[in-house]
């Protein structure tokens, strides 16, 4: 082979390693991308999860608020008490499920 094929050759076969590089490239750039949606899937889901136990149990402490105080208003002082420990601790418990998902 002369010496101008052979740099022909070379040269073919850095460009092809360069499309090769470019190629993994492009992949990982895919991969991250649909890490990155599905990650952002979840949390939303999370989200949703969330919103939706929260307003149902704002709904039962109304719910239940209105029945106690038409029944006793001593009862309804309890209630409020229960109510003032518990949110905190609902609140604590969710953040801390929530500090493990994002771990």
């Amino acid at each position: 082979m002369s010496s101008h094929e052979q740099r022909v050759i070379q040269s073919l076969k850095q460009d092809w390693e360069q499309v090769d590089r470019l190629g993994d490239e492009w992949n990982e750039s895919v991969h991250k991308q649909q890490l990155f949606e599905q990650l952002q899937k979840e949390k939303q889901r999370a989200y949703q999860k969330e919103l939706y136990l929260f307003i149902l149990i704002a709904v039962c402490i109304m719910i239940g608020s209105i029945t106690i105080i038409y029944q006793s208003f001593h009862a309804y002082f309890i209630l409020q008490i229960a109510a003032l420990v518990g949110a905190p601790l609902l609140l604590l418990h969710l953040n801390r499920k929530k500090k493990k998902v994002t771990s």
